[in-house]
């Protein structure tokens, strides 16, 4: 069986040469590309084979390993991007992500896990280090409104009490001084964020969710 190939951007020598030995070492992996800039490695996409997977350092000297990433993309359509750093914030493993990292490990990890990432990694797969894992929970979970909140705007919470109270359309509008065209407007935003179809449903995950 062939082994996988792999670049290695990196600013510090030292860890580049200790992580190409250690995946290596497994004789699954072969380091084709060893650099110590996104620069280099740029030119070298241009000139040398290209590899299977690249491991790229976030913080590099010059353009950012996540600035890189979708440069090489477009040099070596095919290869697997996976980012090894130091750094384990929800605004870089953010980055990192949407700039077209399929992986995110941390650089405290021993060279034969970095070894399995690359198998998960050209095999489809998007390994991820449990500690960033955890900030990308927290992130996504941070853009969903609270059960209690659903996204409503005042003027929203406003008709939702009105309908729990009772009131049709007609006795919305005259109560709060609106036409029936704007209840209406605002009566199908209600359902759509409260993922409803009817009044009787919209009330009941009203109460449900103590909305009002």
């Amino acid at each position: 069986m062939k082994p996988t190939t792999f670049w290695i951007i990196d600013d510090h020598a030292s860890f580049r040469n200790s992580l190409r030995r250690g995946v290596e070492s497994t004789g699954r992996h072969l380091c084709t590309g060893s650099f110590p800039s996104a620069e280099s490695a740029l030119r070298a996409a241009l000139v040398h084979p290209h590899p299977m997977a690249v491991i790229v350092d976030l913080g590099l000297r010059g353009m950012s390993g996540a600035d890189a990433i979708p440069l090489l993309a477009k040099r070596m359509p095919g290869a697997a991007f996976m980012m090894l750093t130091v750094f384990d914030d929800a605004y870089a493993i953010r980055r990192a992500l949407c700039m077209g990292a399929q992986g995110y490990l941390l650089k405290s990890i021993p060279a034969e896990t970095v070894a399995k990432a690359l198998d998960e990694l050209t095999c489809g797969g998007s390994p991820i280090a449990a500690k960033a894992g955890r900030r990308l929970v927290e992130m996504f979970r941070s853009l969903i409104p609270s059960p209690g909140e659903f996204g409503l705007t005042s003027r929203e919470k406003e008709i939702l009490g009105q309908m729990v109270a009772g009131h049709i359309k007609k006795e919305i509008a005259g109560l709060m001084g609106l036409s029936i065209h704007t209840v209406n407007s605002h009566m199908r935003s209600i359902y759509r964020k409260l993922n409803v179809r009817t009044i009787n449903a919209a009330v009941a995950r009203a109460l449900k969710s103590q909305l009002v």
